[in-house]
């Protein structure tokens, strides 16, 4: 479970076989074709840096109410899985790239036009899409998980403003950027110097 080159190969396996099943089942959908289900609209470079610099804001806020409560931010899972990542490049890849991009397809692309387009409407698109999100991180405490919802919010809420997944894409590309930086950084500075 916190064995890093395992969660890096994992990520880059499944990766490609979710986002064909992905589109597979945007194809199904009759009347809307996958580049409208799945919000692939290019909103404009502008558009995705404002976007991005408020995720550095959360980001920002988030951690110093993390430091403020328990004195750390990195959770321990994520020092785990980085000690035990054997071939780091591969980690970094894996999280900073992989991840985002299959997750957002599915989740705040496919479910959420699916709920976006029922009774629920978008803020139910929103707020369930989110909670699929948090629940896909059970790596993690209940504080993380907590902090993985809120920020699904936002990017449900980036979604639904810019009506294109891209900017959720940066956003969470941005968020595990950020984060797997503060673990390096964590165990860097845990190193003895010699």
């Amino acid at each position: 479970m916190h064995n890093g080159l395992f969660w890096s190969l994992a990520i880059c396996v499944a990766a490609p076989v979710t986002i064909f099943l992905t589109l597979v089942c945007a194809a199904a959908r009759k009347g809307i074709g996958v580049r409208n289900y799945l919000a692939l609209r290019w909103p404009g470079g502008g558009t995705i840096a404002v976007w991005c610099l408020i995720q550095l804001a959360f980001i920002a806020c988030v951690d110093g109410l993390i430091y403020l409560l328990r004195g750390r931010i990195v959770p321990p899972f994520m020092v785990d899985v980085y000690e035990t990542a054997y071939f780091v490049p591969l980690l970094w890849f894996a999280f900073v790239l992989v991840a985002p991009v299959t997750e957002e397809l599915f989740i705040r692309g496919f479910l959420f036009r699916g709920i976006e387009r029922s009774r629920l409407g978008p803020a139910g698109a929103i707020l369930l899409s989110s909670l699929a999100w948090a629940a896909l991180h059970t790596q993690y405490d209940l504080c993380s998980m907590t902090v993985i919802c809120l920020g699904g919010l936002l990017l449900g809420f980036a979604r639904l403003r810019s009506r294109s997944v891209y900017p959720a894409i940066a956003m969470h590309l941005v968020q595990n950027l950020v984060a797997t930086i503060e673990v390096a950084v964590c165990l860097a500075v845990a190193q003895p110097s010699g």
